[in-house]
């Protein structure tokens, strides 16, 4: 599927994202790749010996999983960095009563493949079932650096439902998992 920037411009003219969601019998495989002449820019975090869990990865090159409970205002958000680190997190609403989402049996998300060239660029995650509630949407998105001022970030997404950069907004969660 490919994701849109929320605003076009020099910095994401050179650049395409594609994202990809697979549920299998183990959890979800998340596929981000990049490919074009921008991704020889693309900041990345080194990687982690030890990655694990780690906030505020969307200050980075991020690639992110938004998804919807069904018939509720419920969500989960997943953040993977090209550093092997990771996020999850519920919410009750939009932005409200942010929770680290705990796995059970110590299973945790895991990169898969980080692999970088000068005009591609793939992440591949595998996260762990981790709700039995009904999950019936999803966002795929994700957060590109390609330098150190602000106007150097770039927000992509299946869909912008905002009037500004917003991976919260429900509306935007336009991918059916069932």
């Amino acid at each position: 599927m490919k994701l849109n920037p929320f605003a076009p411009s020099s910095q994401t003219a050179d650049i395409q994202v594609e994202a990809q969601i697979e549920m299998q019998p183990q959890g979800f495989l998340l596929t981000f790749e990049l490919s074009g002449p921008g991704v020889a820019k693309v900041l990345l975090t080194p990687k982690n010996a030890k990655p694990g869990r780690k906030n505020d990865l969307w200050k980075e090159t991020c690639f992110e999983c938004f998804f919807g409970v069904g018939n509720s205002k419920e969500y989960f958000e997943f953040n993977g960095s090209p550093s092997g680190d990771w996020a999850l997190y519920s919410f009750n609403q939009y932005r409200d009563a942010m929770k680290d989402v705990e796995f059970k049996n110590g299973d945790t998300p895991v990169l898969l493949k980080c692999e970088k060239s000068a005009e591609y660029l793939c992440c591949v995650w595998q996260v762990p079932y981790f709700t039995r509630t009904i999950l019936q949407n999803a966002s795929l998105t994700a957060v590109i650096k390609t330098g150190t001022a602000s106007e150097n970030t770039s927000y992509w997404a299946l869909n912008h439902a905002g009037k500004k950069p917003d991976f919260h907004l429900r509306e935007s969660f336009i991918h059916r998992l069932f």
